[in-house]
Parts: C-alpha cells; structure tokens; sequence
C-alpha cells in the first residue's frame, strides 16, 4: 500500500511537472551574440522561474532588422528582439517600455576614416553639419534613418549592415553614425579598415532599445517585463548598465564633445516617458 501511494505521488509530480508550460524564447541572433542583450533576457527569464517555471532561450537564424522585425509580427522563426523603436512597431508588437540602455541609441558618434578624424573640427553646431555636405551612412530599416533626415542631414543606406561598412570604405559616406556602446566593438571589428571614432562631436536625440515580443506570445511578454521590473527594485539593472555601458561613455569621452542636438519625430508618448524617466537624460516637449 505505502509503495503504492509513493508511485502514485510520483505519477502527480510528472503530471504537473508536463502541465506547467516551458516558455520558449526564440531571441534575435543579433541580439543573442551580444552579451548585454541575452544576459538581460537570461536575468529577466531566471528571476521569474518561481512564478513562471522553466524556459528554454535560443538564438534565431542570421537575419537583418527588417526581415526580423517581419517575422516577429507574424510571430514565426523568433518571439523576442531589442531595437529601436517607432509608432509602427509598437502598434505590431507587444512592446516592453523600459529602455534597457537607458536610452544610450540615441547618444550618437561618428564611426569614421581614419584620414577623416579631423573632417568634423569645425563643426560646432547642427547647422554646421548641414552646410559641411557630410553624408551619414544608415540602415535602410533602422528608426534612425528617418530621425537623422528628418533633421535636414544627407544619408546613404542600405539593408545590410556589412554593406554600410564596405560602403564607407569607398566614401559613399563620411559618418557612420553609431551609438556609444557599439562603437568599440566596431573599431575593432574594423582594425583593418582603419576605422575610429570622430573625435569633436556627439549626436544627441531621444532614442533607446525596447524589449519587442510578438503578440502571439503574451506570457513570454509578460514574464520578461516583470523579470526586468525586479531587476529595476533589486538593483541588477543598474549594475548590468554600469558593467555593459557606463565605460563607454567614459572611454569615448561624451559628454565633453560638442552636442548636436536632433529632434525626433517618430517616438511615440509612451516611449519618450519611458526614456524621460529611466534614462540617462530627459528630453522636453
């Protein structure tokens, strides 16, 4: 009879064990090959295991943004992304407003050629940049393209991030307008090339990654968010900013360059409030 009850409370952990759903998290490959990105995925998932259970994270096929942010709406190949924002993504996602780089996007410098470091000396204000004739190097689906031309700025685009960099090589652009935290990795990305950063000027304009989940997996959405929350109240937030961040904007010197200031047009209330209030700087208007 004891055996008997044993086996049969054996039978009701398997069964609830097989009734409690694995969360399975398809992320974005590019975001999966940076640590700063799959690591707060990893915390936000590991901090909500007594609530939600277990999970499994795996890294989606190469694709490039536009083809991401595509299948992510249909919920197909991949369920989670970090990018930039606009009215258009949020409308066809569910989307998580916290910037998790405190809104680091938008803090811009110039990837550049090395024989071109000193192109910008005299640049000290946006009108500047306008009469310079500068062409800024985008991608073809990044939010930061209408940002940087509706602010009157040249740029030159393409679907493929390797294209733009080959693209610069052949001065099909001067600046390659990249945010503070990607830039080292960048540089040395480009050794050969002989690619550094411009050393006189940043770009300043509200921007900042979300957290993207398609509609189709509201509990991922849900659990992700309230990890990331948990993270804000016990302090790992912060440490994971000053740990994958904060260096940079040191290293590269920001906030001594001089500023040019852009608007953006395209945030929407909701994510401006987010940067405004977990961010770094707050943007008026």
């Amino acid at each position: 009879m004891k055996s008997r009850l044993c086996f049969l409370s054996l039978l009701l952990l398997v069964f609830k064990a097989q009734s409690v759903p694995l969360d399975e998290v398809v992320l974005w490959e590019r975001n999966y090959e940076r640590p700063e990105f799959r690591e707060l995925v990893i915390r936000a998932l590991e901090k909500t295991i007594p609530e939600y259970g277990n999970y499994s994270l795996k890294s989606s096929l190469p694709m490039e943004q536009g083809t991401a942010f595509a299948n992510l709406a249909r919920g197909a190949r991949l369920n989670v992304a970090i990018a930039g924002t606009t009215p258009e993504r949020e409308a066809a996602l569910a989307t998580i407003f916290i910037p998790v780089d405190k809104g680091l996007l938008g803090f811009r410098l110039c990837l550049v050629k090395q024989q071109n470091r000193e192109a910008f000396a005299n640049i000290t204000s946006l009108m500047d940049f306008h009469k310079s004739g500068h062409v800024i190097g985008v991608g073809t689906h990044w939010p930061d393209r209408h940002i940087i031309e509706s602010n009157g700025l040249k740029t030159m685009h393409s679907e493929f991030l390797d294209n733009l960099f080959n693209m610069m090589e052949f001065d099909r652009f001067s600046c390659f307008l990249r945010s503070v935290n990607e830039i080292e990795a960048e540089i040395l990305a480009n050794q050969h090339r002989g690619y550094i950063d411009e050393q006189h000027i940043a770009m300043l304009y509200p921007a900042a990654d979300f957290v993207f989940v398609s509609k189709q997996h509201s509990r991922i959405k849900a659990r992700i968010e309230q990890g990331i929350l948990i993270s804000i109240e016990d302090g790992d937030f912060d440490r994971h900013f000053e740990r994958y961040y904060a260096n940079a904007l040191r290293r590269f010197n920001f906030f001594n360059r001089k500023m040019l200031f852009l608007t953006n047009p395209d945030i929407s209330p909701e994510a401006k409030a987010a940067i405004n209030f977990y961010g770094l700087a707050s943007f008026a208007g």
